[in-house]
This record gives C-alpha cells, sequence and structure tokens, in this order.
C-alpha cells in the first residue's frame, strides 16, 4: 500500500485505524484497519473509497461478519 501511495500520490491518498462513520442510523460505521481514498486530499476522507479489512488466516470464518459489515457500507 505505501508503493501505491508514493507512486500515486497525487490521485490517492491512504488512512489507516480511522472510523468510517458513513450514517451511524444505519448503521453504516466502524474502524477499519485500511481506507483508500481516490482524492489525493490527506487531512480529510473523500469519495470513492477502497476498504481492506484484516482476516486471521487461522480463522477465517471470524472475519466473515467484519466483512459483510464493510462491504454493506
Amino acid at each position: 500500500m505505501l508503493e501505491l501511495k508514493d507512486k500515486l500520490s497525487d490521485l490517492m491518498s491512504l488512512f489507516s485505524g480511522i472510523d468510517f462513520n458513513v450514517d451511524k442510523e444505519k448503521g453504516l460505521n466502524g474502524f477499519c484497519d485500511y481506507i483508500i481514498s481516490g482524492s489525493s486530499e490527506q487531512f480529510y476522507l473523500e469519495v470513492p473509497v477502497i476498504i481492506i479489512v484484516e482476516a486471521k488466516n487461522e480463522n477465517i470464518n471470524s472475519g466473515m461478519g467484519q466483512c459483510i459489515a464493510e462491504m454493506r457500507k
């Protein structure tokens, strides 16, 4: 991801470990491991975004709920 940021810094921004609150009333909120935004603005998050969720290999099923929740956003 850092390589991507280095090569495309004028086209995207990379955020790590931030809350992604779209609409709390609809349950569209949560903590993301990484978010890639299609904007070069690094001070605040803009759309469009790609959200990356970490899943542990030893228990991939435990990460499915988080992945589904992130996809719902």
